[in-house]
């Protein structure tokens, strides 16, 4: 030992990499196979240096130690842990040996006072002790667990929470119950076990009380109060871990948990628990007396306890058990704090509203008001508390809910500094609610009531048009106190809002409950007429803020909103595209109306009433594209170009223009930002290009068009998008069924993009597909395009960028797509050229059947363009390359290569002229010619066969193959379908 601590503590404290490295060495050296030390000696060894106690200030309650005996014992851990797994991956210990250490580390953990850091290390230790392997046996893996179930019942027994923390001890004990429900240890085990912890949580509970009565008497044991809301804390996680894994694993103990009467109690006092001292009252759950760090300490306490109610009442709501909550002691906890919650949130939200916005922004009482929510929806599912929030509707959703859904000082903040995040809240508010902040809960809770109280919807619906049109108007604080149905709201929400916070939190309100509302005729009608009669204040009113909620609500409401009146829907679909090009501290209106635009012009149920505007609309979409810096506005432009293409017709041109010029815009400025937007450009190119409204029917104005950006091709080392000019090149040759002159223009820069790309052809194999079969023409006049395909040909075949031999394949493939679409003239002095490359790369080193099978079909195919000449090549190497072909028969697997096998041979047979060719080789080929056509019978009958869903019996007598020819195929597998 007197050499290892040196040695753990400098590691510690080494701040150089590479001495921390040969410190490593050095440790690791003590526990290798050979001496000093085996790798178990050295885990005692760590664990004696472990167990010399550190001193806890019985008055502070807090650990005593120096840095130097905190950084040694943790790095002692650290290394205990990854000394055991290294174990685990060589020799494993024995079932006795990991017991030993186990109870060992279960001993240091609950006996001796360590900081959570070690402990942490030393929890994670004791999974590969228990568990050696992931392919270990079940029965091992228990085995070992009910050896050390024994040791740790005895540390529950005995933990004595004076001397050390429990944090140890609950965290040992997580750890094992978890991995006991996993691997289903009997109950019996588990639910003991659980029981002590409730004893040791209970004690932990009275030391709390005696602690707090201690402070209220003015003693100061405010510390000692702490370090038991920890201990508190510590057990209500591991419930809240060990009953996540029992729902899935363990159904006693699922039981234990939801028929218990311990928990809920220990957790219903959490929740009700206050110090009551300083500035704290009564009349709220929030600890607010004035000690921020005790606070914190006791709204965390809270917190977890509410996350324990949620997570079980989730579940039992979700399952069959559903029916019986009521008969739990979980429901009479929630009937017990409904109310409580009730009126902490209104005193956060009306008695101490002056405060509020700070709540807001505080981390751990936004986190606290957040569980208050979720544990009244959580309540909302059960008809038993229907009364409460019947009764409490108005004061719910008007007090609280609407005070959180409107916007903060904080969020008013991010509406200019950042834009893009505030739109991402209001969205998350409306939709999926993953925010998990005041905010998103009081908007799903508001979905909650509406789903579940009778008239809410009506009621809300009625107060936000109200509240909306007064406050929208030219005098609102006139409107607003003459409203006789706002009348009774006039001390809380109302008072404590601007006008323009009343009407933004409306409209989200109002977005947000968009699902009920446009079911509902009646109560749409009210938003309808909302939108009419403020039709002008809303749309032209001066607060970012307000049109930033209208352009939201539009993106739910738009596709029912002005039905009747196409003049009003063509005047707010210019309202949100004009929106789009604003910018400084309109920037966040701007990004709302590009989602919002996105959403709309997406939409198959708006088409026929947006394709009346497209005309009008269309500039102004277009012409945006070269300056606005949204990029979600690019995406909007993908479905305009789907579905509005015949309506657009020639005017997609100014629409393509734009996009170019911003191209080029972009590449002044080089950087990620500028690539993503031109990356979208792209992909807006592509669409339109691709789309039969408009290619090949204005295809000669859309390559004019694209001209500048093409040019870009000539140097592909300085551009992003070669890929995407080259994609959109296939798609226009392809479109135009024809090489144009501009095509003719790109061909000769295509083999800088196939080096750009270390000569993997890609995508380029297609583009060079479509040349070849449209530009027959060119290819017969102009000898240095087939040099061009030649030279990318020879680099192809012998290119070793992985996965070499597929890159080699794409070679031998485009030798077969010029044989198959051009030949004669030209053509026929390179064949000599090819047939040598050929028979160099198969004289070469050949793993893969595919690379062979297309050089192969490389051949043939040139024996099918011009057999004389391609046999005539090397008579000395043909004997040789039609026996390779003869024996790799059975490797020509699909249709395609049986056809040019057979086809190919065949031409073999036609044109050769060597002495003794036929004499040798025709029985050969004839059968190889044969076996060819007659697996590709096979496979054509088993495709019809499977379209069919039969089961049949072939059989072919006539070669005396029946194995070759029997084919059973079963009804079922007609999915397969090749």
């Amino acid at each position: 030992m007197e050499t290892l601590l040196p040695l753990l503590y400098s590691f510690a404290t080494e701040t150089d990499h590479a001495k921390r490295k040969e410190l490593e060495a050095t440790i690791s050296q003590l526990g290798s196979p050979s001496p000093p030390l085996d790798p178990a000696n050295f885990v005692t060894l760590l664990l004696q240096t472990l167990a010399t106690p550190l001193k806890m200030d019985m008055t502070s309650k807090r650990l005593e130690c120096t840095l130097e005996e905190l950084a040694t014992k943790r790095i002692a851990a650290i290394f205990v842990r990854n000394t055991l797994n290294t174990i685990n991956k060589t020799t494993q210990l024995t079932d006795e040996s990991a017991i030993f250490y186990a109870r060992s580390i279960l001993e240091l953990t609950t006996k001796c006072a360590l900081h959570q850091s070690i402990i942490d290390q030393l929890v994670l230790s004791l999974i590969p002790l228990i568990i050696p392997s992931n392919e270990a046996p079940m029965a091992t893996i228990q085995a070992r667990l009910l050896a050390v179930v024994p040791s740790l019942k005895e540390l529950l027994k005995s933990f004595d929470a004076t001397l050390v923390p429990v944090s140890g001890l609950l965290s040992c004990a997580g750890q094992i119950l978890t991995i006991m429900i996993e691997y289903k240890v009997p109950s019996d085990f588990i639910r003991e076990l659980l029981s002590h912890l409730e004893v040791i949580v209970g004690k932990e509970w009275m030391n709390l009380m005696n602690g707090t009565k201690s402070v209220v008497e003015g003693k100061d044991e405010i510390k000692e109060v702490r370090k038991s809301i920890g201990g508190i804390i510590d057990w209500m996680n591991i419930t809240m871990k060990l009953f996540n894994k029992a729902k899935f694993k363990d159904l006693v103990a699922l039981k234990y948990y939801i028929y218990s009467q311990s928990i809920p109690n220990i957790i219903a006092q959490s929740v009700q628990f206050i110090i009551p001292i300083g500035q704290q009252t009564t009349d709220t759950l929030l600890s607010c007396t004035g000690n921020l760090d005790t606070d914190n300490a006791v709204n965390e306490m809270k917190i977890a306890a509410l996350e324990v109610v949620n997570g079980v009442l989730s579940y039992l709501y979700l399952t069959s058990l559903a029916a019986k909550v009521n008969t739990t002691f979980w429901y009479a906890l929630c009937n017990m704090i409904g109310q409580p919650i009730l009126n902490t949130l209104l005193k956060i939200c009306v008695a101490e509203y002056d405060k509020f916005d700070g709540r807001c922004t505080d981390k751990v009482t936004k986190k606290f008001i957040t569980s208050l929510l979720v544990t009244l929806c959580s309540m909302l599912e059960d008809n038993g508390f229907y009364p409460f929030f019947s009764t409490n509707k108005s004061t719910l959703l008007i007090d609280v809910i609407f005070l959180l859904m409107r916007s903060t000082q904080q969020e008013k903040q991010m509406l200019v500094t950042e834009p893009q995040e505030f739109i991402n809240l209001g969205l998350d508010t409306c939709d999926k609610q993953s925010s998990h902040i005041p905010k998103t809960e009081a908007a799903k809770l508001l979905e909650s009531i509406c789903d579940h109280i009778d008239g809410a919807v009506t009621y809300v619906m009625r107060f936000c048009c109200e509240a909306a049109r007064c406050a929208i108007a030219t005098q609102p604080a006139e409107e607003l106190k003459q409203s006789p149905l706002l009348g009774q709201f006039q001390n809380n929400f109302l008072t404590k809002s601007t006008p323009e916070e009343i009407v933004e939190t409306c409209l989200i309100v109002m977005a947000d409950l968009s699902y009920a509302i446009t079911t509902r005729n009646d109560v749409f009608l009210l938003l309808e007429n909302l939108m009419r009669e403020r039709f002008k204040e809303l749309f032209t009113s001066p607060s970012v803020l307000i049109r930033c909620r209208l352009a939201l609500l539009l993106e739910y409401y738009i596709d029912k909103i002005y039905e009747g009146t196409p003049k009003l829907f063509e005047q707010t679909l210019e309202f949100l595209v004009k929106g789009v090009a604003l910018e400084k501290e309109e920037k966040a209106f701007a990004i709302q109306c590009a989602d919002s635009i996105y959403t709309t012009i997406g939409d198959a149920d708006m088409i026929v009433r947006i394709d009346n505007c497209i005309n009008k609309i269309f500039p102004y979409l277009s012409a945006l594209v070269t300056t606005v810096e949204i990029g979600d506005y690019f995406n909007a432009l993908m479905p305009l170009v789907t579905h509005y293409g015949e309506t657009i017709g020639v005017s997609i041109i100014h629409l393509l223009n734009a996009l170019v010029q911003r191209i080029e815009k972009e590449m002044v400025t080089k950087g990620e930002k500028n690539n993503i937007i031109i990356s979208k450009c792209w992909n807006v190119i592509h669409s339109i290009c691709d789309n039969k409204e408009f290619c090949p029917k204005f295809a000669d104005s859309i390559e004019n068009a694209m001209l500048p950006v093409f040019n870009y091709l000539a140097n592909p080392k300085d551009i992003e998008f070669d890929e995407d000019i080259v994609d959109v090149v296939k798609i226009l040759i392809d479109r135009y069924a024809g090489v144009s002159l501009n095509m003719e223009k790109i061909f000769p820069v295509l083999p800088k993009y196939f080096e750009k790309a270390e000569c993997v052809f890609g995508n380029l194999l297609g583009v060079l597909n479509c040349y070849l079969f449209y530009g027959k023409t060119q290819f017969a006049q102009k000898k240095e395009w087939i040099d061009i395909l030649i030279g990318m040909i020879e680099k192809s075949l012998f290119v070793t960028v992985a996965p070499e031999e597929e890159n080699n394949a794409e070679g031998a493939l485009l030798i077969q797509m010029m044989m198959q679409n051009i030949g004669g003239g030209l053509l026929n002095s390179c064949i000599p050229t090819l047939f040598q490359l050929i028979l160099k790369r198969l004289n070469m080193k050949i793993e893969e059947a595919f690379l062979q099978v297309q050089l192969y079909n490389a051949f043939l195919c040139m024996v099918c363009n011009n057999g004389p000449l391609t046999l005539d090549c090397d008579k000395m190497q043909l004997g040789l390359l039609i026996d390779g072909i003869v024996n790799a028969r059975e490797k020509f697997s699909t249709s395609y290569d049986r056809k040019v096998l057979a086809i190919g041979l065949a031409n073999v047979l036609m044109y050769c002229t060597a002495p003794d060719f036929a004499s040798m080789y025709f029985p050969k080929i004839l059968m190889t010619v044969v076996y060819a056509l007659k697996q590709q019978r096979i496979e054509d009958m088993k495709s019809h066969m499977k379209e069919d869903g039969q089961i049949i019996s072939l059989e072919d007598s006539d070669e005396g193959e029946s194995s070759d020819d029997e084919i059973e195929l079963d009804a079922k597998a007609g999915e397969g379908k090749r």
